[in-house]
């Protein structure tokens, strides 16, 4: 078994992060022998949002993260296991209090790393799961923060290393961010964030994913 990774503070969950694993892997099984898994990704959704002050983020980067993907001409059956495992995005975030995750200033250096550090453990969470939205997941939630010019985190992937449903997620998440109120700022509107990510198009985000999204968006 995988051991837990260093955490920077307790988790907020009610249970504990081996708990919490637990958990995913009990509905991994059930998962793997469920004839419909609508029900049982609904509860995996229900954790998800465990981690996010914003408990509708996670399904708007879904419902984005889907459309992206259909755009991308990716199979139907995978724009839908795609949305499911996005929701999943920010499950490790569980690990941080919630002070952190609602400053309204800048982060300080020890602050975004220990920010960083929910990539991590969501790849500890999701370690063993087999079923092919919680494994969409974990590599959604490891690798959304990586960058198309390699600054991202946490393994600094470039371009099209990073894997496509990360790349995916990674758009739908900024866009979510830019034009909802967030801690640090007030939703900005379409046009102004737009501008956003045309000038992160080939830096921070895959230029393929830009060029898809903005027709979605706008």
């Amino acid at each position: 078994m995988l051991a837990c990774p260093p955490c920077p503070t307790p988790p907020r969950n009610p249970f504990s992060l081996p708990r919490l694993r637990q958990r995913l892997l009990a509905l991994d099984g059930a998962l793997r022998d469920a004839a419909e898994p609508g029900p049982l990704l609904a509860r995996a959704a229900a954790l998800g949002r465990s981690g996010d002050p914003d408990p509708r983020h996670g399904r708007r980067v879904a419902a984005l993260a889907g459309a992206l993907a259909g755009k991308h001409g990716l199979p139907a059956s995978f724009a839908v296991e795609l949305a499911s495992a996005a929701e999943l995005h920010d499950l490790g975030k569980v690990v941080l209090p919630r002070s952190l995750l609602v400053k309204s200033g800048p982060l300080s250096v020890t602050e975004r790393q220990r920010v960083a550090m929910h990539t991590r453990v969501a790849t500890w969470l999701f370690g063993e799961a087999r079923h092919p939205v919680l494994r969409l997941a974990a590599t959604v939630a490891r690798s959304h923060h990586e960058r198309w010019d390699g600054g991202g985190y946490p393994d600094g992937t470039e371009g099209d290393r990073t894997p496509l449903p990360a790349r995916i997620v990674a758009g739908a998440d900024v866009w979510d961010a830019l034009t909802h109120d967030r801690p640090y700022r007030p939703e900005l509107g379409n046009g102004e964030a737009a501008a956003l990510v045309r000038q992160m198009r080939g830096t921070a985000l895959d230029p393929a994913v830009v060029d898809a999204l903005l027709p979605l968006v706008l």
